[in-house]
């Protein structure tokens, strides 16, 4: 009995361990992908001539919660 709950326990290590290797990966290539085009002058002007009558808070907006997180992480 002992050996099956030592196979259970490491392999309910190993899932853990990558779960947490997976996240952390997702996380760091999101933060490191979407900031940029995010802040790409090129991607600036297509956007803004819809957004200006809208209101100028949305292309502002996305940048700085970006920057929270980062100086947060």
């Amino acid at each position: 009995m002992s050996k099956t709950q030592s196979n259970r326990n490491t392999l309910a290590v190993m899932i853990c361990w990558r779960a947490i290797l997976t996240v952390s990966l997702i996380a760091l290539v999101q933060a490191y992908q979407k900031p940029p085009p995010i802040q790409i002058p090129p991607s600036g002007p297509y956007p803004s001539p819809p957004h200006s009558p809208q209101g100028p808070n949305f292309p502002s907006d996305p940048p700085k919660p970006w920057g929270k997180w980062n100086m947060r992480w």
